[in-house]
Parts: C-alpha cells; structure tokens; sequence
C-alpha cells in the first residue's frame, strides 16, 4: 500500500507538472493522460481494493484499462514534434472504453470461457497497442535532433512498453489476481520505479525541453524557442553544406532519407549535423526538418499552373513523401488547408 500510494503520489505531481511546463505542446497534456491511467491501475490493481470496492472502482478500471492506448498516443507524440490528436485518435479511445465497459458489466459477470476467451482478445490487443508504441520509438529516436531527449525519450517509452507487456502477460496467466503476495508488492515497486525515473528526467531536463510547442498553422516558432542550446555556436560552414544539399540538391526529394544516410552524404558525424540543423535552422526533428522542404516543393507545385492536372498523389511523391496520407496530415499542419484547397485557390487567385 505504501509502495502504490507513493507511485500514485508521484504521478499525480507528473500530471500537473509536465502539461504546466510545457502548455502549448499536445505531447505533454498527452503524457499527463498516461501518468492518471497509471495511477488508476496502482489502485484498481490493488488485491484488497477490489474486493472491499467491487464495481465502485469501474471508473479507475476504465482509466487503467485505456493506459496501452495512452502510451501508443504518447510515443506517437513523443517522436513527431508536429503530432496533433485528431479525430481518428478519439475514435481509437471511445472504442476502448465501450469494450472495457461491456467487458466489465456484461462478460466478466458470466464467467466460464466466455469472459476467458474475451479476456485474452483483450489482452492481446493491448499488447499490441504496447507493440505499436515501442516500434514508434525505434522509428522516431534517431530522428531527433535534440540530445538530451533523444536519450531519454526512447527509454522512457522502451521501459514503459516493456513493462506493460510483462504486466499483460502475467494478467493473462492469472486472470483473479497475484498468485502470490510477492507478485503484488514487485508489481508495485516496478510502477514507482519507472515512475521515480520518468519524474527525476523530467524535473532535471525541463518540460520545456523534452516538448516542443505545436502552433496553429501558419504560425511558426520563433527559432529560439526551437534551439536546443540557444547560446551554441552554429557550424556554418556545415550549414551552408546542409542548405546547399537541401536547396541546390534537392536530396529531401529521396523518399525514407534518413539522418545517418545525410551524414554520410555530408561526410560529417550525426551529432555534427543534428547539431547544426538544431542550432542553425531551429528543428528539433529531423522529418520535420525535410518536411519544411518538402511542403514548400509541394506548394510551388500546386500552385503553377503548367501543373494543374498533375495529380496531388504524384507531387507528394515527386515532393518525397512516401504516401498520401502523411503528405495531407503535413500539409494541412502547414498551411491549414488541405492541397486540394490549397490549388484550387492558388489557381483562383
């Protein structure tokens, strides 16, 4: 009970911390939503509350029970700078709870291998969200320019995944509970652990600098508030080799460029060319970074008219995006219209 009251302590001070140091960014207030869901689990989880409170607990087991959708939204978050929850997210979350409630009001209650075999479909897909969110952490890491959070982020979400997971299975093999006390109190002291963690980054590095506001669109961060390190000295004859690579070259143009394979073209060190494109340019993401080029290849497209029956599918490719629907998210993030839009007032105009 100590162990769980300090984790819920704990989370609770995460909750109004990280959103409070960082309130312009949806990766924070996304970050809050997973810490409540853990601390919803560190009490319905507890052996002798579910048996002293029975159905009063459903709204904390709602809440823990959405914790693997929690953390997917949060490594989404977390590696894209630009991420915005939108509807299809909602959508994901509302599903979730429907299935928790008929699960708990109209499945659990029949027993036998009815509510066995529901509860493990659920489990794996729980288990699958966990999946989900450690494969955006692979993806998004080395994407990041700024060093301090790429060391952390991604062990943060690594820790958290693998954890559940670990958590999930054993659920699953013993479906009333702990089979042991011992179970209960290591369970316990692994959620503050984690937590302990999670809350000594946060408060050593900042809020500020773990996430990155995101404006409406149009409305670009002033550079400074991109930097990493504001005071660095830029490497400008690396930057100029980085803007002539992007402006001259068009390398943004390659579809999956990645940060290793701009290096190496570069014939400097990934931390040299993070370092530059964080100091020199303001981007703390490096997609984002060949995104700004990429958008602004794609609107000059759009909006000549020699191109006008140039399908939108084939300047996104052409651009260097790889499919449709990334091209129309960032765009729209962008300009706030989508490219169709955006053409068909360019050609108006």
């Amino acid at each position: 009970m100590a162990l769980r009251g300090a984790a819920v302590g704990l989370l609770a001070l995460l909750t109004l911390l990280v959103p409070r140091g960082a309130p312009r960014a949806p990766a924070a207030w996304i970050v809050a939503g997973y810490t409540l869901t853990i601390a919803a689990y560190c009490v319905v989880s507890t052996p002798e509350f579910g048996q002293r409170f029975g159905v009063a607990l459903l709204p904390l087991a709602i809440f823990a029970h959405s914790s693997p959708v929690a953390l997917w939204l949060m490594a989404r978050a977390f590696f894209d700078d630009g991420f915005r929850p939108r509807a299809v997210h909602g959508a994901v979350i509302a599903a979730w709870i429907a299935v928790a409630l008929i699960f708990w009001l109209l499945i659990w209650p029949l027993g036998g291998t009815a509510r066995i075999v529901v509860n493990i479909a659920i489990h794996a897909v729980a288990a699958g969200f966990a999946v989900l969110a450690l494969i955006a952490a692979i993806r998004g890491a080395r994407a990041d320019l700024v060093e301090r959070r790429r060391r952390l982020r991604p062990v943060f979400v690594a820790m958290s995944g693998l954890y559940m997971l670990v958590i999930l299975g054993l659920e699953v093999a013993m479906p009333n509970g702990p089979a042991y006390p011992e179970l209960s109190v290591l369970n316990a002291f692994g959620i503050l652990a984690v937590s302990f963690a999670f809350a000594a980054a946060v408060l050593g590095v900042g809020a500020g600098d773990l996430f990155v506001p995101v404006p409406r669109a149009a409305e670009p961060i002033p550079l400074e508030e991109q930097r990493a390190e504001p005071d660095a000295p830029v490497d400008t004859a690396l930057l100029g080799k980085i803007k002539a690579s992007m402006e001259r070259d068009r390398l943004y143009r390659e579809e999956g460029l990645t940060i290793a394979v701009f290096a190496l073209r570069l014939g400097a060190t990934e931390h040299r060319v993070r370092r530059a494109i964080n100091g020199g340019l303001g981007h703390r993401n490096f997609n984002a970074f060949l995104n700004a080029y990429r958008i602004a290849d794609a609107k000059a497209a759009l909006a000549d008219p020699g191109q006008a029956e140039v399908p939108v599918l084939t300047i996104a490719m052409d651009a260097g995006f790889g499919s449709l629907g990334p091209f129309n998210r960032a765009f729209k993030a962008e300009t706030g219209l989508t490219p169709s839009e955006f053409r068909a007032r360019a050609m108006a105009a």
